[in-house]
């Protein structure tokens, strides 16, 4: 029988609720236009309405910001980097937000941290697109945007400033519909980014070289119905609420993450220098078990949560961001309510330690 892990509070750090359900949250960080101003959070929501909202996390100012674009359908994936300039060169104090609808209308809108949204391209790409995440995947300076679809397509993009608009980069076809996803450093070379995709009902997974265009399909693990994701895993998705295991390879060893509350309905992966955490949401809807790792208890066949929390409401989605000195933890729900909750960091690394 699985041990239970301690309970643990959670700082309530921001309420929203919106007039329509959220299709899509994504907590978003922002660096100080100089080193006199402080980093900024915001939580950007997507509505099923079409809308795009971003409320900063700091209570002084928590009001709503309203994108300048609406989407004609639900919003169905958020993403933020940096795509129409080299990443070197964004401007302190803003980043790039991409709102995806459901027929493959993206917007692209520059938000800073004076609160001020303003558009910046607009494009229609191909439609049913699931998830999306920004980062370099090739490691020259310019931020890619990675999506994935329903339709068993992982499809990579890169902004071209002549014509101002994306250009598809790479296109994969998988064997089966993907169920979920991780993002993370190559487990061969740490330069390397590597998209790992589970399958509806498999005990394989398939490992994405996000610069190249060939998809390897390897053995997995027996539990089906699994997210298997690298050590240094930067982005995870969920696509399913069936998935009731996550498995992280190391050292082209399997370790499992312990689970005693159930289905994951949602989760989320943060990476730091020294350790990495993992955060699930259950079927349930208001519990959270929260798991640390690092060098020392990866060598573990299988780890435990270091922490349980219970939301205060039934939510659908979770997204998490490390912001200045704590972990922030957005959950939302179909009703159109947002919660953040603040960790401290020094909280998790005493768990860590402990474990």
């Amino acid at each position: 029988m699985l041990a239970q892990p301690n309970e643990l509070p959670l700082s309530l750090e921001l309420e929203q609720v919106y007039n329509a359900a959220i299709s899509a949250c994504r907590l978003v960080t922002i660096s100080g236009p100089t080193a006199d101003h402080q980093h900024r959070c915001f939580v950007v929501a997507g509505t099923s309405a079409g809308e795009i909202n971003a409320i900063p996390c700091d209570s002084a100012s928590a009001h709503c910001i309203l994108m300048p674009t609406r989407h004609p359908n639900a919003i169905s994936a958020i993403a933020a980097g940096c795509l129409t300039r080299p990443a070197k060169s964004q401007p302190n104090g803003m980043k790039e937000i991409i709102s995806i609808s459901s027929d493959g209308t993206l917007f692209c809108t520059a938000l800073t941290t004076q609160n001020i949204a303003s558009s910046v391209f607009y494009q229609i790409i191909q439609s049913n697109v699931n998830a999306a995440h920004i980062m370099d995947v090739d490691k020259d300076g310019w931020d890619e945007l990675i999506v994935s679809m329903t339709d068993r397509v992982v499809r990579t993009f890169r902004y071209e400033t002549d014509k101002k608009r994306l250009t598809p980069i790479h296109k994969w076809d998988v064997p089966s519909q993907i169920t979920a996803f991780a993002i993370g450093e190559s487990s061969a070379n740490l330069c390397g980014v590597e998209m790992w995709l589970s399958q509806m009902a498999a005990n394989y997974y398939v490992n994405l070289d996000l610069s190249k265009s060939q998809a390897n399909v390897f053995p997995g693990s027996v539990y089906a119905d699994s997210l298997i994701m690298p050590y240094r895993s930067l982005y995870i998705w969920l696509g399913t609420s069936s998935l009731v295991s996550i498995i992280i390879v190391a050292n082209q060893r399997e370790r499992l993450l312990q689970n005693p509350c159930g289905p994951i309905r949602s989760a989320a992966a943060l990476k730091f220098n020294s350790f990495n955490v993992v955060v699930t949401l259950h079927a349930t809807g208001k519990d959270l078990l929260i798991y640390g790792y690092n060098e020392r208890n990866i060598k573990d066949s299988s780890i435990a949560p270091i922490a349980r929390v219970r939301s205060l409401w039934r939510s659908d989605m979770l997204t998490a961001c490390h912001w200045a000195d704590d972990i922030l933890i957005a959950l939302s729900d179909c009703s159109g309510r947002i919660n953040v909750y603040r960790l401290p960091i020094t909280t998790l690394k005493s768990l860590i330690t402990n474990s």
